[in-house]
């Protein structure tokens, strides 16, 4: 499947799960040059994601505009979701990024830990190059989370800018194992994190 200069400009629904592309199980998927455009005020804790991907390898994202407007949310630290994320592959081994815009901005909040991820991998082999990323006005702001063996993020633009208690421009979560090379960092908030690294599940 290629998905290719599309527009995509979603209002979300208030009480139920808001997603404007999801892949499941999608090999070999290309998501390039396309506009997506997600705004959502939801209630309680329902999952806003601008693109969601789960156990979908070899995926090619470039050249696209990622832009969303999401409440933060808490994370559930029994289940580990996380409920607003600009882009979460999750489960995808082999995905490359290269030249996208991922913007995302909170508009609410319910708790002072409320969060957000702009971007999201868990996966094997990830490449990330070129890219801008940013998350603003999270009372938890993460700009990139990783997770996975091999990863190689190259020369992107990674900011955390303007949060309120806390902000990571990269987290690399456990077992994980890769490259951080030539990357411009910017990170705003009370507590501020240009690469921050976590042991939950591993070194």
């Amino acid at each position: 499947v290629s998905i290719v200069n599309c527009i995509f400009d979603v209002v979300g629904v208030e009480d139920d799960d808001n997603v404007v592309i999801s892949l499941f199980e999608s090999d070999n998927v290309s998501i390039d040059n396309n506009i997506i455009k997600l705004e959502v005020e939801t209630n309680e804790t329902y999952k806003n994601f601008a693109l969601y991907a789960a156990d979908s390898d070899n995926l090619n994202i470039s050249g696209n505009t990622i832009a969303a407007l999401l409440p933060a949310r808490s994370i559930n630290w029994i289940t580990g979701d996380v409920y607003s994320q600009g882009v979460f592959l999750n489960d995808c081994d082999n995905a490359v990024l290269t030249n996208n815009t991922v913007a995302v901005k909170s508009n609410g909040q319910i708790s002072e830990y409320d969060t957000i991820y702009a971007l999201h991998i868990v996966g094997d082999d990830a490449t990330v190059i070129g890219n801008t990323i940013g998350v603003l006005e999270a009372p938890y702001g993460y700009a990139l989370v990783i997770q996975g063996n091999n990863f190689n993020i190259t020369e992107n633009m990674i900011a955390a800018g303007e949060n309120g208690s806390y902000a990571c421009a990269i987290e690399v979560d456990g077992p994980s194992n890769g490259v951080i090379d030539n990357n411009q960092m910017e990170t705003r908030g009370v507590s501020s994190y240009g690469i921050y690294t976590a042991n939950w599940n591993g070194d």
